[in-house]
């Protein structure tokens, strides 16, 4: 599978941090070449993404 990486240093608080990355949905609006960004179903335990 074809995997890239980058490292950059942010501005940005922890909490901040956590609530970009767990909103999937908006990838596309962020991420290059992210298209789609679909949870498939939520639970108490988490989401299945």
């Amino acid at each position: 599978m074809p995997s890239a990486s980058i490292k950059k240093e942010i501005s940005c608080s922890k909490e901040n941090l956590i609530k970009i990355v767990l909103d999937i949905e908006k990838y596309p609006e962020f991420v290059p070449w992210c298209l789609n960004g679909i949870i498939h179903s939520k639970n108490d335990k988490g989401d299945k993404i």
